[in-house]
């Protein structure tokens, strides 16, 4: 029991510590680094092309805040 309460006060102390930075950075700032950590892909280039045997249709969208989306949708 002693080991699981200090396991807890710990584990509060570490989310406490590294929580306090949350209020210094901006929203947008946290938008990036949240996308970054969830999309830490590198992107294609401007001219990459696809390639596969079987047909397949490629559509490019440019979203209104500036994002440049690619579908690439295989028919079988």
């Amino acid at each position: 029991m002693k080991l699981f309460i200090s396991l807890l006060l710990f584990q509060t102390c570490i989310q406490f510590t590294f929580g306090q930075n949350v209020g210094h950075l901006n929203k947008e700032e946290s938008q990036k680094e949240l996308e970054q950590q969830f999309f830490p892909g590198s992107r294609f280039q401007d001219d990459f092309q696809f390639e596969f045997q079987e047909p397949f249709i490629e559509l490019n969208f440019l979203t209104t805040d500036g994002y440049k989306l690619n579908l690439t949708m295989l028919k079988f």
